[in-house]
């Protein structure tokens, strides 16, 4: 009898010594406490809070930037700056370089031996030169302007600007635009401001107005051309 208590003891503490890890996880796992699946070591954990993160992390996916860009108009790509811009959408603040010049009026034509040349009662301004402003850090934006005024009454005040632009500075001048202005009637003395509009390039770009202007009055009328030159900033 004492024989068989023995062997039954021995059973009882092999079938512990099986079953021991398994009531442990089981036990555990009636706890709440988490359980390492097979094969996983107990110290890694499952989730790491950000605080605890290392500075140095690898990062996949697409990179994106979303809201406002902190770029202004004076860093502007190359690629993004407009080759022309409508007057009306210039800034108000913009600067002037003007030449103005009074010149007296003849008779332009021919004139029959013996007769006395028509002349006008007067004299006429001629105004021309540049609009600009800096559109960015690297690029500026120009237009040409000119304006014909009399000091007697005129049949036809009439003026037109012509702007080019030389941006290699090899004397090869690109045309860009020009503008119209013209008043007729019986007693006119101003053709308005004429102003083609804005075209951009590099700083330093050689530009040139070329200017017509013209008048006329009863019995005669004149014309003149002016050019100028100038580069900005």
């Amino acid at each position: 009898m004492r024989k068989v208590r023995f062997v039954s003891v021995f059973v009882v503490l092999a079938l512990l010594l099986t079953i021991g890890p398994s009531n442990k996880s089981l036990a555990g796992s009636a706890r709440g406490e988490p359980v390492p699946p097979q094969g996983v070591r107990a110290d890694v954990p499952a989730r790491v809070p950000p605080a605890e993160v290392p500075d140095e992390v690898n990062k996949v996916g697409v990179s994106e930037t979303v809201g406002e860009s902190s770029a202004s108009i004076s860093s502007m790509p190359e690629g993004l700056v407009p080759r022309r811009i409508p007057k009306e959408q210039a800034p108000k603040s913009v600067k002037k370089v003007e030449s103005t010049e009074t010149v007296a009026t003849s008779f332009a034509g021919t004139v029959a031996e013996g007769a006395t040349a028509p002349r006008a009662p007067g004299t006429v301004t001629l105004s021309y030169g540049f609009y600009w402003y800096q559109y960015s850090s690297n690029y500026v934006a120009v237009a040409a302007y000119a304006r014909t005024q009399t000091d007697f009454c005129a049949t036809r005040v009439y003026v037109k600007p012509h702007l080019y632009r030389d941006v290699e500075h090899d004397g090869t001048w690109e045309y860009m635009d020009d503008d119209t202005k013209e008043q007729t009637g019986t007693c006119v003395t101003d053709s308005g401001a004429a102003l083609t509009d804005y075209w951009t390039a590099p700083n330093n770009t050689n530009w040139k107005n070329y200017s017509s202007h013209y008048v006329d009055w009863n019995g005669g009328g004149e014309g003149w051309e002016r050019t100028t030159y100038d580069s900005f900033p």
